[in-house]
């Protein structure tokens, strides 16, 4: 397995930021949590529907991708920071603003108006008005909380780690959770709470990687232990009725996600590649993957009277994935992707 090396310099001067390298196995371990998210949404559209009971199968497996594929996406986000901190905070600050402000200022009114345009066939209609659009400034919508919440945790890091440093960083993580358990949260503040430690425990792995020099075949008798304790966690938790992100489902998220990495490093090249390349592909395709799903589901039942939930899933999930490779791959070739916050 590819293993991350973070050499922080002392000096944290702004200067020209350092893009993060592409390191293998976090490209695959994204890839696996963005088919997660559209499955996950799939199978919510499904739920939200009326299309499959709370006790069904796929409401199960809905409920174990819940447990651990938002933490993991977090985790990977946190273990470039310091290095990226380090390059430049007031750059690293600058290019994250306007990468993921510009993302999630044009494709989550995009995704608004898609579904004011598809009215009653929508599960969930909305007839939004001017101040449902302009209210996205302090109240994310959708799954556009992941890319606000992720906005607000470079900004603390590019303000907090040059001048108190990594520690104090990741002790302000575990206070942001703590304040989650205690106190209800305003919409802004609620994805940064919750999900500060698993971004917070990237960080520590960025600066301290932890150094696998082991056959495939250890790996993936890790892996295995490693899910079979994720599986009986999430099946405590289901059988306890505990709500999903309380703090005895933080143990839940990290066996699942690092199984997930463990899987990676287990796995074959050809298929670590595939995943690789979708990780890499990953923010267009949580930008947009929700319109290809809903209105694949719409036409598929709606409209084609398809009743079969795991046919709607799969090719939901299909185009869920392909749709928006399409769309990046059409904004390269016009060299628009960075101008529409796709790149």
């Amino acid at each position: 397995m590819t293993v991350l090396e973070v050499n922080t310099p002392p000096n944290l001067q702004p200067r020209a930021v350092e893009k993060a390298p592409r390191i293998e196995w976090v490209d695959a371990a994204k890839g696996i949590g963005i088919i997660l998210v559209v499955v996950g949404h799939a199978i919510v559209g499904l739920r939200d529907g009326a299309l499959i009971s709370p006790d069904s199968v796929l409401a199960i497996v809905l409920k174990l991708i819940y447990s651990f594929h938002m933490p993991l996406f977090f985790f990977l986000s946190g273990i470039f920071i310091a290095k990226r901190v380090a390059s430049g905070a007031w750059a690293f600050s600058k290019s994250s603003t306007i990468k993921l402000g510009k993302a999630y200022l044009i494709w989550l009114p995009v995704q608004m108006l898609m579904l004011s345009l598809a009215g009653s066939l929508a599960n969930k209609p909305f007839n939004g008005q001017v101040f449902d659009y302009v209210s996205i400034l302090w109240e994310p919508k959708y799954n556009f909380w992941f890319i606000y919440a992720l906005l607000l945790m470079n900004i603390m890091s590019a303000l907090v780690m040059p001048r108190l440093g990594a520690g104090i960083m990741i002790a302000s993580c575990l206070l942001l959770y703590s304040l989650a358990q205690w106190m209800k949260l305003p919409p802004m503040f609620w994805g940064i709470c919750w999900f500060a430690p698993y971004y917070g425990l990237g960080i520590i792995f960025g600066l301290h990687p932890v150094k696998l020099n082991i056959n495939r075949l250890t790996l993936i008798l890790a892996a295995i232990l490693l899910t079979a304790i994720w599986l009986y966690l999430a099946y405590e938790i289901r059988q306890r009725g505990i709500a999903l992100w309380a703090l005895s489902t933080f143990g839940t998220a990290i066996t699942g996600s690092m199984a997930t990495v463990l899987w990676i490093g287990g796995s074959g090249k050809a298929i670590s590649n595939l995943f690789a390349y979708l990780g890499r592909e990953a923010l267009p395709i949580y930008l947009i993957h929700v319109m290809f799903v809903a209105g694949t589901r719409i036409a598929l039942h709606k409209i084609l009277h398809v009743d079969n939930v795991y046919a709607i899933l799969f090719f939901a999930s299909v185009m869920g994935i392909a749709g928006p490779l399409v769309i990046k791959k059409i904004a390269d070739r016009l060299k628009i992707s960075s101008q529409i916050g796709l790149a």
